[in-house]
């Protein structure tokens, strides 16, 4: 994690224009970063419909939460012109922040600007706040929010939802034909089962295609009427921010996720559907900058998860999400077919789970966590699972040519 403490001023004409404000007499904070006609189209269409249920914004009321919408000046013009986002405004406080193009430009990766957009409000937090982090493009069951405010309520202060990515192109299809942009938990992995991405199916251990996607999220069986498995990336969909934040430089809304978390009763995983699921739309090429082969035997899949472990991302938080099972299901759950699931997804999992157990007792880790002073729940979960050696090793054992390629390529930037 880096932090930064630099944070973007609070010009007299932002101030002036009505367009920053504190948040300190609500409860909960909504940001969405959007930008771009296709993005636009989306949010307006599909993804804020689904928020404006019954169970989702629709539940809330209107003193007790903000809206806030970051895009640039022309996609706010059509964004507030639209007939959606005057139903929002009847359900919460909307507030926009306008981000300029010259940044827009400045950032190379969409991600990268999507932090950007993050950190751009979380600046103006002085004040203890639920703040939900959504995207443009994802697709919230009905009552999602609800559940997740109700945990917060309890006492937690992260909320992790697993998610799915869908087929952009069908699924967007599929809403607009049935007319349906709000729709149960049940009816929500249905429709997922229907429209499943590459990424999506590249996680799925009995799928016929075998795709095996290189930068795993999760690891999962598919059940007549949904998915059991375990997740090592979920999305921190809302999180007890505390007061003026630090800047984050990188992952922003899941680095959030645990940077004030003092123990695991803190954190709260709906590890069931009934508790609600987010899904995300994509192109069905797209690979989030991963690749997907095509050998999906158990020990490949294997393989695949400990290689994970060489680009640096293993962290403690990781482990903590996989060592629950999830369940996702449309109806009734069969228990046969989920012991099965299970027995399935753990004989991938397990000898990938005793490959972390082995490096986090190695005395040259052990050491090192001494070393940094580990103090606090949140620094242990932040803390790395391998060490950068033990990284370099997993990559040049399970991916030599990779590795040996990745380290050509480094070299040729620096002859360059």
């Amino acid at each position: 994690m880096s932090f930064s403490k630099d944070r973007p001023e609070r010009s007299l004409a932002a101030i002036s224009a009505g367009t920053v404000e504190n948040y300190d007499r609500y409860k909960n904070l909504f940001i969405t970063p959007v930008w771009g006609e296709e993005f636009v189209r989306e949010f307006l269409e599909i993804s804020l419909p689904s928020q404006l249920s019954a169970g989702n914004l629709g539940a809330l009321h209107p003193d007790d939460s903000v809206y806030c919408i970051v895009t640039s000046a022309r996609d706010r013009q059509v964004i507030d012109a639209s007939d959606v986002v005057r139903s929002l405004r009847e359900r919460v406080s909307v507030q926009f922040v306008v981000h300029d193009d010259v940044a827009a430009v400045r950032v190379q990766k969409t991600y990268d600007l999507m932090h950007e957009m993050y950190n751009r409000v979380l600046a103006r937090i002085r004040g203890e706040i639920n703040c939900f982090f959504l995207s443009a493009d994802i697709f919230c069951s009905d009552g999602l929010f609800t559940r997740a405010i109700a945990a917060i309520d309890a006492g937690k202060r992260v909320v992790f939802v697993p998610t799915m990515r869908v087929a952009k192109d069908s699924f967007v299809r599929a809403v607009h034909e049935t007319g349906r942009h709000s729709l149960s938990a049940s009816d929500t992995v249905a429709l997922l089962m229907e429209h499943e991405q590459i990424i999506t199916r590249a996680g799925v251990v009995n799928d016929a295609g075998g795709a095996i996607f290189s930068l795993p999220s999760h690891t999962v069986y598919r059940m007549s009427n949904g998915y059991v498995g375990r997740w090592n990336v979920m999305h921190p969909l809302v999180v007890r921010v505390r007061p003026n934040p630090p800047m984050i430089e990188a992952t922003v809304d899941w680095n959030y996720g645990v940077l004030d978390v003092a123990g695991s009763d803190d954190v709260h995983v709906f590890w069931d559907s009934d508790d609600g699921i987010a899904l995300t739309t994509a192109p069905e090429a797209y690979t989030q900058g991963g690749r997907v082969s095509y050998s999906g035997a158990d020990k490949m899949r294997t393989k695949n998860l400990i290689r994970w472990l060489g680009y640096g991302w293993a962290l403690n938080i990781h482990v903590l999400q996989m060592d629950g099972v999830v369940c996702l299901h449309s109806g009734p759950i069969d228990h046969d077919e989920y012991a099965k699931g299970v027995m399935a997804v753990d004989r991938i999992w397990k000898p990938f789970r005793d490959v972390i157990a082995r490096l986090q007792k190695a005395p040259r880790q052990t050491a090192a966590l001494q070393a940094s002073g580990r103090s606090s729940y949140n620094e242990f979960l932040n803390s790395r699972a391998i060490s950068i050696t033990s990284s370099r090793w997993i990559l040049l054992k399970s991916n030599p040519v990779g590795a040996v390629k990745a380290v050509l390529r480094k070299l040729g930037r620096m002859l360059a």
